[in-house]
């Protein structure tokens, strides 16, 4: 008997003296009084409810040993590989049939008298059950690896193994072979059982082997898509590599291409098409295409090749791909009240980005404006006026005011800013200036609202103490502030901004924002917010406190570091603040160019993190799960695109991985992402997929089982050889909580009760 108490054994002992005492001292005065050999029996009673108490407490438990009959064993294996693809007849494949045939025929019958295991294989063996079989659509291996895929499942499974059974096509092409594992099998006494699938024969196949294409591309971008492509048994052969898009989440599209036409939801459209040239000495090529696409919307890109009519498979035809295609460009909409520095810098700034289409005003005297456009050969001065209805703003994505006074809009004008925010998704970024920031400016209209911050209407203020520019931690791990790919160069940049002279000052943050930057001084006192965002509706606003930040362009250092800072700010800056709706759609995710990688290949993860509105984010970390090493942590770089990170992983063993990626939140549950990816060996698994009948009649033959071919394998589970193993069980019996044990203490203590009940005794 042993015990596996409650409580430790100590606490039982003190408890039951204890309560001892407190039982013999209640009956000490009757036993002086009058000594009645029924006072002594209630007081036994107290005592033996207390011992069956404490003996209950103490959980006693018994172990016994005994030896029972079980049936043994029976691993049933299912070749996986890529070779088991190979549709021998029309609209099957190996795989299928053989999966059918366990699922339909043998494991029923097997279990009634075997403990059956389920198991596929290709390069490694992975454990199944008829559910998650049944889940596996196609052959998935790269290579087939039989010896050493019996040798594991005996390992896993023991000494209750006398058979196994191995559903193959027999082509084997990686580790121990199996004609070197059959002396060991004979020895253990264990016999194989093959079953043939397939048919002998060339193979003939054409295959597209892996597709890479950005996932968020402009309208009208030349977008590349970079393949491979191989082929098997041929000498030569012209592959015609056709490029389809299906549109998924929008109404209507426009496909850009030499037959321009329109499409609804769900309609397939041609993209683009170009020949493969495939020798037999040069059977594998890397190969681009590239298309455009001239609508917004989430698109399905599929790249095939015909299906030539002596090819042996014909699911490995094609790829596919799912790509985001948003706005032409950017469109910006820049106004500025009056000629300052800050309006060269910007309109600069923006204009070197490609993906920017830049509409900048510049009022340079009452009622006359110089127009900038990126794209126009002339710059030119014109009337102009303000945007008065929301029609005046619905192709522009980003308004930026700098100092602008609000009563150029009139009210119905600023109505239409802060609708085209909610409801339209545009972004605004007001910048501090007299006319905006001042008495007369945006404080108090309707538009203030929208703000990240509250404005205050006061005056410039002059710090009397020179006060320098901090980035908030939350601004740290923001996109704005990814001025830099290399974290020392940007903390570098970021630690090295010059002073400034003056601010306007602002009220509290909204609970929304995000304060990315702040004032700072050497004197003890308020810091000041000089840059903040948030979401607001459907699109976001920015407040930026100085109108003094084109000094960074100043900054001196090698390689005009201001510059450089100065832009990829700005540039980041409209790109998150304009893209962020769509990138809201998943906030963390993980990006791989496939599902498959070959052994020895360097493998990039990268990460998107776009839920950068929530107050705390922080950077996103990524943990590995493999097959050698188990769950480790790895830290992730920040990418010159806004809100991606990267790490380089070399996967050392075969196997599947996993991938978890994690931000937390502060005050929220963390955001998580979770994908999956396989490392196979590097094997032409389809050179020679024809069915090798010999050696799987050799492995049957040499461990003593038999050969069966898909056509008489219902006679399988009346030849294998019922069995059954004699295994020692230890049985474990829970003592403390047996009715007898709770009945004794129930009479203990109701007879005691009872008694004194009838005999008036208190």
């Amino acid at each position: 008997m042993q015990f596996e108490p409650f409580l430790p054994p100590w606490i039982l002992i003190a408890g039951f003296f204890l309560s001892a005492a407190v039982v013999f001292l209640s009956y000490w005065r009757r036993l002086r009084q009058q000594e009645s050999l029924l006072v002594y029996v209630f007081l036994l009673f107290k005592i033996g409810a207390l011992v069956v108490l404490v003996f209950m407490l103490a959980r006693p438990v018994t172990q016994t040993r005994r030896k029972e009959k079980v049936h043994t064993v029976l691993p049933v294996l299912l070749d996986a590989s890529e070779s088991m693809g190979v549709e021998d007849q029309a609209g099957t494949t190996r795989f299928n049939k053989a999966r059918d045939l366990i699922l339909y025929h043998l494991s029923k019958q097997l279990s009634e008298d075997f403990d059956l295991r389920l198991y596929t294989f290709g390069s490694f063996l992975e454990p199944q059950t008829e559910g998650t079989l049944a889940a596996i659509p196609a052959a998935y291996g790269s290579s087939t690896d039989i010896g050493g895929a019996v040798i594991e499942s005996l390992r896993r499974e023991g000494k209750r193994v006398d058979a196994l059974v191995l559903l193959s096509d027999g082509v084997h092409n990686l580790g121990t072979h199996p004609a070197e594992i059959t002396p060991a099998l004979k020895q253990q006494g264990v016999r194989v059982y093959t079953v043939g699938i397939g048919q002998a024969g060339d193979y003939k196949d054409v295959e597209i082997g892996s597709i890479s294409v950005p996932t968020m591309v402009f309208m009208n971008e030349e977008v590349p898509v970079t393949f491979d492509i191989r082929s098997y048994g041929y000498k030569s052969v012209s592959a015609e590599v056709i490029l389809q898009g299906t549109l998924v989440d929008e109404t209507t599209a426009k496909v850009v291409q030499s037959d321009t036409t329109a499409a609804a939801k769900g309609n397939t459209m041609v993209l683009a098409r170009q020949t493969v040239e495939l020798t037999e000495k040069f059977p594998q090529e890397r190969g681009k295409i590239t298309f455009t696409i001239g609508e917004r919307g989430t698109y399905q890109l599929t790249l095939s090749t015909q299906v030539l009519a002596d090819e042996r498979v014909t699911s490995n035809n094609q790829k596919q791909v799912e790509v985001h295609v948003t706005r032409e460009r950017m469109q910006v909409l820049f106004l500025e009240g009056r000629p300052r520095w800050g309006y060269g810098f910007l309109v600069r700034a923006l204009r070197s980005d490609p993906r920017i289409a830049l509409h900048a005003v510049l009022e340079i005297a009452e009622g006359t404006f110089y127009h900038q456009r990126t794209g126009k050969q002339q710059d030119q001065s014109e009337k102009w006026d303000y945007p008065k209805r929301t029609t005046d703003l619905k192709d522009v994505d980003l308004l930026i005011l700098g100092d602008v006074s609000p009563k150029r809009f009139g009210e119905e004008g600023l109505k239409a800013i802060v609708d085209a925010v909610s409801e339209k998704g545009m972004s605004v970024v007001l910048v501090a200036g007299e006319s905006s920031f001042g008495q007369d400016g945006f404080y108090g209209t309707p538009m203030e609202a929208i703000l990240p911050a509250e404005l205050k209407g006061e005056q410039q203020v002059l710090p009397s103490s020179p006060l320098s520019y901090f980035v908030t931690p939350e601004g740290t791990n923001h996109p704005v502030f990814r001025v830099s790919s290399d974290p020392i160069e940007m903390q570098a940049l970021l630690g090295n901004l010059p002073e400034m002279g003056a601010y306007w000052p602002l009220g509290k943050a909204r609970p929304a924002a995000l304060v990315l930057m702040t004032g700072k001084t050497d004197a003890a006192g308020d810091s000041p917010i000089l840059l903040a965002v948030q979401k607001y509706g459907r699109g976001r606003t920015a407040i930026l406190a100085t109108d003094e930040w084109y000094r960074w362009s100043f900054m001196k250092g090698s390689d005009q570091p201001g510059q450089v800072l100065l832009r990829r700010f700005w540039q980041g800056f409209v790109r998150w603040i304009i893209m962020g709706d769509i990138e809201d759609k998943d906030a963390l995710a993980i990006s791989l160019e496939q599902e498959q990688y070959i052994q020895g290949k360097e493998i990039e993860i990268k990460v998107r993190h776009s839920s950068f509105d929530a107050t705390g984010a922080n950077k996103p970390v990524l943990w590995i799960s493999s097959p050698d090493f188990g769950q480790k942590q790895f830290q992730l770089e920040p990418m010159e695109a806004p809100g991606w990170y990267r790490v380089a992983f070399l996967p050392s063993v075969l196997g599947a991985y996993k991938l978890l990626a994690r931000v937390e939140q502060s005050g929220k549950e963390p955001l998580t992402a979770e994908r999956e990816f396989r490392v196979e060996p590097y094997v032409m698994e389809q050179r020679s997929a024809g069915m090798n009948e010999q050696l799987l009649r050799s492995l049957s033959t040499d461990t003593g089982g038999l050969y069966f071919s898909a056509e008489n394998v219902t006679d399988l589970p009346r030849t294998v050889p019922k069995g059954e193993k004699e295994v020692e069980r230890t049985i474990t019996r829970q003592l403390w909580n047996s009715p007898m044990l709770y009945g004794l203490l129930f009479l203990l203590m109701s007879t005691e009760w009872i008694w004194r009940r009838l005999r008036d005794l208190p």
